[in-house]
């Protein structure tokens, strides 16, 4: 899907036919995006051929920055290892000693708890449980999803743990959010909200409209590493201003009130639907801060 996607970023037409440009004629200068290394490397490996820079802020393990080949592919992001450092300084500092640790179960995150779990031990501190958050990728997998987050979610109850260590990617968070607030009406709450998460940088909360109204409240205070950056001047105004239904709105703008406000714009080619419809007086900023942020961040 990397690869057709790619394609037809470059050669857009109605039929694919890869190295001919049937209706577009505008070049593309560069690709920019928060995608982890897998997924930036396979665009790079056609993006290359016709020396379109790609751009990305995701954060990195160091054995990926030095092993990437791509001429095209520019890291926008520190090197993912000086946070591990800056995790055992904090743990240090608050004398977190005893600590739980969920991990995407994926190759990144066995690199994390393989470079992580020496750090620790040397450093004198202890992890009382270590938790593999797997990403639900089939709906016939859902059943075993749940049972598996159900235990895991009993055994963070029944933790003494306060601090808890995560390493994921953009899902993780809802899958977090399942394990804390588990199906059950029945279940215990909480016994849950004395944990103090601590994120590394390349965790984002990605919420849209129809989960704007979950309750993220056991989030609320989490620590989490973040790249540097300098405030960009006028930033906040220009997003103040944004309405997706003036003279000069495009398809983009629309997209993200869509998703962000759960509405929908009128469509001549679909049949009009039930939803809310989305208005230009909806406005960015009364989002909630987990949807959307109007800071320009790392």
């Amino acid at each position: 899907m990397t690869y057709r996607t790619t394609l037809d970023m470059l050669f857009k037409s109605q039929e694919f036919v890869p190295n001919y440009k049937c209706d577009s004629q505008k070049n593309l200068m560069a690709i920019i995006g928060g995608l982890d290394f897998v997924t930036s490397s396979h665009i790079a490996e056609i993006t290359s051929f016709f020396k379109i820079p790609q751009l990305t802020y995701g954060s990195l393990p160091q054995e990926e920055f030095e092993t990437s080949k791509h001429s095209s592919l520019y890291f926008m992001v520190p090197k993912e290892d000086h946070q591990y450092i800056g995790i055992i300084q904090l743990l240090h500092h608050f004398r977190w000693t005893w600590i739980g640790i969920f991990a995407v179960d994926n190759d990144n995150g066995e690199k994390f708890l393989q470079k992580m779990q020496p750090l620790l031990s040397e450093n004198g501190i202890c992890s009382a449980f270590i938790e593999r958050l797997s990403q639900l990728a089939h709906f016939e997998e859902f059943q075993d999803f749940f049972q598996t987050i159900s235990m895991i979610s009993i055994h963070l109850m029944n933790s003494k743990v306060n601090a808890v260590l995560v390493y994921g990617e953009a899902l993780t968070i809802l899958w977090l959010r399942f394990v804390v607030f588990p199906v059950d009406p029945n279940s215990n709450k909480t016994t849950l909200f004395g944990k103090v998460w601590i994120m590394t940088a390349q965790i984002d909360f990605i919420l849209s409209g129809f989960l704007i109204n979950w309750d993220f409240q056991m989030f609320h205070g989490a620590i989490s590493f973040t790249v540097h950056s300098t405030e960009v001047v006028g930033f906040k105004e220009f997003l103040q201003t944004i309405n997706p239904l003036s003279d000069y709105r495009d398809g983009f703008l629309q997209d993200v009130w869509e998703q962000a406000f759960d509405c929908s714009f009128p469509k001549s080619e679909l049949q009009e639907m039930q939803s809310r419809k989305c208005t230009g007086v909806m406005k960015l900023k009364d989002l909630p801060g987990p949807a959307f942020e109007m800071e320009m961040t790392g």
